[in-house]
């Protein structure tokens, strides 16, 4: 399956990060995406996984590019020793 998903993203021109395995570092899903579902999905009651899976679509379509951007501007600013993820992919071009 990990072959497949990485042709899947190399068709879409989706970019990797790479981070080792059990690192420390968390991605920035974990700071900024994940707490929104959280916050979004708790305390609700959906009734069927179509009802979920429709809640969490619409919610991820909601969230502004703008604010993934900020994300990934925030990670660009942390400092080498908290990130082991290499600064080039940060770096346009």
């Amino acid at each position: 399956m990990a072959v497949t998903m990485n042709e899947f993203l190399a068709e879409k021109s989706i970019p990797l990060f790479p981070q080792p395995p059990y690192s420390l570092d968390l991605s920035p899903c974990d700071f900024f995406l994940f707490p929104q579902l959280k916050n979004h999905l708790k305390g609700r009651h959906f009734g069927t996984l179509d009802n979920i899976q429709k809640s969490v679509t619409d919610k991820l379509k909601g969230i502004p590019a703008e604010a993934f951007q900020h994300c990934y501007k925030k990670m660009e600013r942390t400092p080498p020793s908290l990130c082991s993820c290499p600064r080039e992919l940060f770096r346009r071009g």
